[in-house]
């Protein structure tokens, strides 16, 4: 014969009861979307913006009772702590061999002195004197007024 381990009746109705309590949260949190979905409605509110705001605030209560407690922040998931950094460092650690290179005491090289002294390139916009109508730098007339461009 087989023995069937029995469940202890605290921990059994225990998780029952958190269960029923999130269902119950759940359904009246549901009933206040749909009373928000009517005063939506109500305010003239297309069909489809209210029903993906209600299917947006839903699946976001949905996810954080379903989620609870338990899960991580994203912070912490980012910056792990302490203790998990020199876990994963120590599991990976391999011995690495780095060359010393001494550096000598050499002379300083002088860099020849850059000239700042230069023109700045043709713009490729201007301005109609007349009108104001922005041209491009090729135009020998104005496209809007007529008026020949110097």
């Amino acid at each position: 014969m087989e023995k069937k381990k029995k469940e202890h009746p605290q921990v059994k109705n225990g998780f029952r009861k958190k269960w029923m309590g999130k269902i119950i949260i759940l359904a009246i949190y549901t009933a206040l979307l749909s009373i928000l979905y009517l005063y939506m409605m109500s305010l003239n509110t297309h069909p489809i913006v209210a029903f993906l705001t209600n299917l947006f605030l839903f699946l976001v209560f949905l996810g954080i009772i379903i989620k609870g407690k338990n899960i991580k922040s994203f912070y912490s998931r980012l910056f792990r702590s302490k203790k998990e950094r020199m876990l994963s460092q120590s599991q990976t650690r391999k011995r690495r061999y780095e060359l010393k290179k001494e550096i000598q005491n050499s002379t300083i090289k002088e860099i020849a002195p850059i000239s700042l002294d230069f023109k700045y390139k043709k713009t490729l916009l201007r301005k109609c004197d007349n009108c104001g109508m922005v041209l491009p730098a090729f135009a020998k007339k104005c496209y809007n007024c007529g008026k020949e461009l110097s």
